[in-house]
């Protein structure tokens, strides 16, 4: 007798999940549902990424220096066109140029961002079905976490600072809505097909992806290779867990 036809694309190259088929991968998704927010900002530590402080901080200094220019051009104009013997005193106008001026100097002084928030579950699925783009099943993934992560921004209180702000620039906490998807392994007994079946799936599915098991050998090698990994109880001879496992 024949070997099953493949029913996914994933099973066609060759990828076989039996661990699914295990009591204990049961026990761990239960227990992964029971903390997913726990698991998810494990996976995801609240301390916003350098890049995005970085770059909010590069496109706020170069929108105020090309204030600060042509708010410096204007002044020139201004004492330009009031320079001379007996000249008056300055005009109001140079007045405010000048406290202008002095304002953005202060304001150049951005204090660093306040803590990051820690990411909201708004949304679980077991076993969700990934496709691609022609409809055909790739495979499904053990979970998939709706979350609701922070973003972080300076507002200027103007449009890319063509105006001069009406108060001073501040950062600002948002938010927007993100998929993580999450692989349950009760042992990993393969690290290479691990994270081959996972870049199988970022091929058809952006987002972040996470491995979630007891077996923490590989917990180094999986985030270096941008996998994020989180320990989890083993189940291996069932037992309730005593108290929460994190603490």
């Amino acid at each position: 007798m024949g070997q099953p036809k493949a029913k996914t694309l994933i099973e066609k190259f060759g990828f076989k999940d039996d661990d699914l088929k295990t009591p204990e991968h049961d026990s761990i998704m239960i227990w992964l549902n029971a903390n997913i927010e726990e698991v998810i900002n494990r996976a995801f530590p609240a301390v916003w990424p350098e890049r995005e402080v970085k770059g909010e901080l590069s496109d706020f200094h170069t929108g105020l220096a090309k204030l600060k220019a042509s708010l410096e051009r204007q002044l020139h104009n201004l004492r330009s066109s009031s320079a001379g013997p007996g000249a008056p005193t300055p005009d109001p106008k140079t007045l405010e140029t000048e406290s202008k001026l002095l304002q953005l100097e202060e304001w150049s002084k951005l204090e660093d961002p306040p803590a990051m928030p820690k990411l909201q579950v708004t949304k679980t699925v077991w076993e969700c079905t990934i496709m691609n783009d022609k409809g055909f099943v790739v495979g499904a993934i053990d979970m998939m976490v709706r979350v609701r992560r922070p973003g972080l921004r300076v507002e200027s209180y103007t449009s890319n600072l063509q105006a001069f702000p009406s108060a001073a620039p501040e950062w600002r906490i948002g938010s927007y809505d993100d998929e993580v998807f999450i692989e349950v392994k009760s042992k990993i007994l393969s690290l290479g097909e691990l994270i081959r079946q996972i870049r199988f799936y970022q091929s058809h599915k952006r987002g972040s992806y996470v491995v979630v098991s007891p077996d923490d050998r590989f917990a180094e090698i999986l985030r270096n290779q941008g996998i994020g990994f989180v320990p989890c109880p083993s189940f291996s001879q069932p037992k309730p867990v005593q108290g929460n496992f994190f603490s």
